[in-house]
């Protein structure tokens, strides 16, 4: 009979002509390349753990955003690049003196996208701007929304102002959009 004893299963030995070599199973093989597997495991487990230690994250947490953060296509306060056409969105809505800031969600297709308004506009308590130092609108927006997510949410931070600071946005909108026509070297100035 091929398997040895009627109903037991032959055992998986491997032989090898050398008299003084081991007799080694399967089981012990399978053994032996699982704890070999376990040491490479640790030793990059180690090496990670070496890399990890000495590279600082250089995207900053949600929530935890240092002091000064880095200067991104014009904007003082942006945690990452801005497309130019959410720039252009918000000054068409509102004006330039609006920072904007960008944060991609890694868990979803979207993003937070904030508006911060400038203190002379803002209708936020003084007790709000000594707390926060700020008054930041955030929305969420889907990316496929993009700038059409962006004109929707500037228009509905515009929508909130009273009529007068409504009107004082509209104007410096314009005043502004004639102090760079005016610049040398723009198209449109008269120089």
């Amino acid at each position: 009979m091929a398997g040895g004893k009627r109903g037991r299963p032959k055992k998986n030995i491997v032989k090898v002509n050398s008299p003084k070599a081991p007799v080694v199973t399967r089981e012990e093989e399978i053994l032996g390349t699982m704890q070999d597997i376990m040491k490479i495991v640790k030793n990059l487990e180690k090496r990670v753990d070496d890399v990890t230690a000495t590279v600082k994250p250089s995207v900053p947490i949600a929530g935890s955003a240092p002091a000064s953060s880095p200067s991104v296509s014009g904007s003082p306060s942006s945690l990452f690049p801005i497309p130019a056409e959410f720039r252009e969105v918000v000054d068409t809505v509102l004006n330039k003196k609006f920072d904007i800031q960008i944060e991609y969600l890694s868990d979803s297709a979207s993003f937070l996208f904030s508006i911060l308004v400038p203190k002379e506009y803002s209708n936020a308590s003084p007790a709000h701007w000594q707390s926060m130092h700020e008054d930041r609108r955030t929305r969420t927006i889907l990316n496929a929304l993009g700038a059409n997510g962006v004109r929707e949410w500037a228009t509905k931070v515009y929508d909130n102002f009273d009529p007068e600071t409504k009107s004082r946005i509209t104007f410096d909108r314009s005043q502004i959009g004639i102090q760079y026509q005016g610049a040398v070297g723009i198209p449109g100035s008269s120089s």
